[in-house]
């Protein structure tokens, strides 16, 4: 990659699971990853939004919330945002909107210029890793793309965030080795970090 990343933010959106491993697999993919970027030296700030217990997700325009501007320095001192959540109705848990409400900002995240929305974090980069129980085609076809448009187009694009999004679907009905394989995938993209020119070639 063009800048080096040293440091990277990890937000995990998925509460734990004690009596269901598979959906817990959100949750391993996450710890899959953190364990082989730090073992390419890189610092990990992970976000876990369900364990942010001084957090509350609900915006209040009349609050000044010191939590999200907590995390909006972290962010500051980071490289690659990593998100990790599970597909509700084709979306992610509210837990996770409500934290780019009120952390991705109008003055921190973008800006209206002359009318025109213009994104102020063009030094971050971001992948996405979403795990659903339907089919990842039944989100492309069905429901064009909805999840990824959101990330990729008008959520990332508008704060001027490159990024990359990356569904497993079908999570009840597929077989371990096939998670095996999700979790080979995710390794592999946390090892090449540093080792190629853009996000492209990660994904």
């Amino acid at each position: 990659m063009s800048n080096t990343v040293t440091r990277i933010t990890v937000i995990l959106a998925n509460p734990d699971y004690d009596q269901d491993n598979r959906a817990e697999t959100v949750n391993s993919l996450c710890k899959t990853f953190i364990e082989s970027v730090q073992k390419k030296g890189i610092t990990v700030d992970l976000i876990d939004l369900y364990k942010e217990t001084e957090f509350d997700p609900i915006f209040d325009p009349e609050e000044k919330d010191t939590k999200a501007l907590e995390f909006q320095i972290r962010l500051k001192k980071t490289q690659m945002v990593v998100i990790f959540h599970p597909v509700w109705w084709s979306l992610f848990p509210a837990i996770l909107k409500g934290f780019l409400d009120k952390v991705f900002t109008r003055g921190f995240a973008y800006d209206i210029r002359k009318g025109i929305r213009t994104g102020l974090l063009d030094d971050l980069q971001a992948i996405v890793f979403a795990v659903g129980e339907r089919p990842a085609w039944e989100h492309q076809v069905m429901y064009r793309n909805i999840l990824k448009n959101f990330w990729t187009r008008a959520f990332f694009t508008n704060c001027g965030i490159k990024s990359k999004f990356l569904h497993f679907g079908s999570l009840r009905t597929v077989s371990e080795k096939e998670i095996t394989r999700w979790h080979k995938k995710v390794e592999k993209i946390a090892t090449k970090i540093n080792s190629h020119d853009t996000l492209l070639d990660l994904i």
